[in-house]
């Protein structure tokens, strides 16, 4: 069975983080594995707070699991701080398995979930050693600045995060003039998947 692992913050409330990364890897039929970044304290309807574990911590969790299993796959999720990005930088330089950021940026909810000390090392440290980066549209204005929305913001900040050294960029969820719902892919040319939005729980 095919292991994937991820690594990112602890939602309580299993909506988000590396319990849903589970859920999915599961639902997949891939083994998965966590590293735990930081602890929230959330539920699907309110944001509480954020207890970012030590590097030690963070670290003894990727030794524990990188020692015991070969992992095919690597999910990068909530990275608190630019301490935690440093922590598992070496990891990420050194594995030969494909590598999807989510670069988490808000709940759902409204709470921060990134430093703002911590955007640059987020870009320099972690960013290059992804096979994909699959942003929203909002977080991907943030890390790049852009200002424009929408389809033309999307395009313009999914050249700069290629740039910036991702192989592939996904940017989800911008709603087109036809209110379909689209998915821009930027792998040095433009791609698009187009659909209704569908409903669903957590």
């Amino acid at each position: 069975m095919m292991k994937m692992l991820s690594i990112g913050g602890f939602d309580p409330s299993c909506a988000s983080g590396v319990q849903r990364d589970m859920r999915v890897a599961s639902s997949l039929g891939l083994y998965p594995l966590s590293v735990t970044t930081a602890i929230t304290t959330q539920n699907t309807s309110e944001f509480g707070s954020v207890h970012p574990l030590s590097v030690d911590v963070i670290s003894s969790q990727l030794d524990a699991v990188l020692s015991d299993f070969e992992v095919d796959a690597i999910k990068v999720g909530m990275l608190y701080s630019a301490n935690i990005m440093h922590a598992i930088q070496g990891t990420l330089k050194n594995a030969s398995v494909p590598i999807i950021l989510d670069p988490v940026v808000q709940s759902t909810t409204g709470g921060s979930l990134i430093q703002n000390s911590a955007k640059e090392t987020l870009l320099d440290a972690v960013l290059p050693h992804s096979f994909v980066v699959t942003p929203n549209l909002a977080e991907a204005r943030y890390l790049t600045g852009i200002k424009d929305d929408g389809l033309v913001g999307a395009r313009k900040a999914a050249i700069l995060l290629y740039r910036r050294g991702a192989d592939n960029v996904i940017i989800t969820g911008i709603k087109d003039d036809n209110n379909q719902i689209v998915d821009v892919l930027y792998d040095g040319s433009f791609h698009y998947v187009r659909g209704e939005r569908l409903a669903g729980e957590n």
